[in-house]
């Protein structure tokens, strides 16, 4: 079987394929191409036969992977998802003893739908929690009020004809204050109007704030951020974001310290919060928190941040959300 036999047959099989496909040499050159390579690889759909492999992929953990392959070092990598200019790819590479194959699949499509599944599914949350917030905000809370005058004119009319059932009526209208508490703090966190009214900082003061009146656990924040206004989605999912964070800490790590920050530098603002809890592997992190750690990874897409988890049983969690603001 001749060389040129061999070149035009695997043409015409790749040719085919629903992906793009390049094959190079040894030296990285690159030997065949299929149309859908040259089409994700240059809006004009040049040619790239020819020219060096290392040439059109300079992003450093690609290009590294890349040498990894020409010096024999690697026969194989996988890349399910890298930002490409404008584009999302999913790359994989093969090495064989005469050339190496690379294969380019152009999943901006499939990430553009997530993105809007996503975004589908926050707006989803945010609309209930706004409807449950204003049901109790506009229609228990002044209900129970209600009822709790009520009590109390009764108890203060019975102390001299009843005073045990004035202190019972009384003791009642207690326990019902205390619900009524504790339903405004649910209502403020399902929406909190100082997030709407003063911002991202006030909003993440005031959790805090609500976290130590609780005598649960100490934390601690600190803000380089000088409280200017920023887009309204980009607030309300980070303070989110901290919310479900510090109830991760508390409920699951059952830490008895949480370190916030909250640090802009230019066009990065991050979400850093950091607890002496019990920790968990990495490995294991989606059984260790459970659907909040969804939620924070759907958040974090939304705002096209970074989501990076340091943690291990024994020694507590930090977990940072980077994002690039507009």
């Amino acid at each position: 079987m001749n060389m040129n036999f061999d070149s035009n047959f695997l043409l015409e099989v790749i040719s085919e394929a629903p992906y793009g496909v390049l094959v190079f040499d040894k030296e990285g050159k690159v030997l065949l191409e299929n149309e859908l390579a040259s089409s994700i690889l240059s809006d004009k759909k040049t040619s790239v036969v020819g020219t060096l492999i290392l040439d059109h992929f300079d992003v450093f953990d690609l290009s590294e992977l890349l040498t990894q392959i020409l010096e024999g070092e690697r026969e194989r990598f996988d890349i399910m998802e890298m930002v490409f200019g404008e584009k999302v790819l999913t790359i994989r590479c093969r090495r064989t003893k005469e050339w190496s194959i690379l294969t380019v699949q152009d999943i901006t499509r499939w990430k553009n739908i997530e993105m809007m599944a996503v975004q589908s599914i926050i707006e989803t949350q945010e609309n209930e929690r706004r409807r449950i917030a204003l049901e109790i905000h506009d229609g228990i809370g002044p209900q129970l009020s209600s009822s709790i005058l009520q009590l109390e004119t009764i108890s203060e009319r019975m102390k001299l004809k009843d005073p045990e059932t004035a202190r019972e009526l009384q003791s009642l209208s207690d326990v019902s204050n205390e619900v009524a508490d504790e339903l405004r703090s649910i209502s403020h966190s399902l929406m909190p109007r100082v997030l709407i009214d003063f911002g991202l900082e006030a909003a993440l003061r005031g959790l805090i704030n609500r976290i130590n009146a609780s005598n649960k656990c100490k934390v601690e924040f600190i803000s380089s951020f000088t409280g200017e206004s920023l887009d309204q989605t980009v607030e309300l999912n980070v303070y989110r974001i901290a919310q479900e964070l510090t109830n991760n800490a508390l409920k699951h790590a059952k830490a008895s310290s949480i370190f916030v920050q909250l640090l802009k530098n230019g066009r990065h603002l991050t979400l850093m919060v950091e607890d002496n809890g019990e920790g968990f592997n990495i490995s294991e992190l989606k059984n260790a928190v459970g659907i909040g750690l969804s939620n924070i990874e759907m958040r974090t897409k939304v705002l096209g941040g970074e989501l990076n988890i340091d943690s291990s049983p024994g020694r507590g969690s930090v977990i940072t959300v980077e994002v690039l603001l507009n």
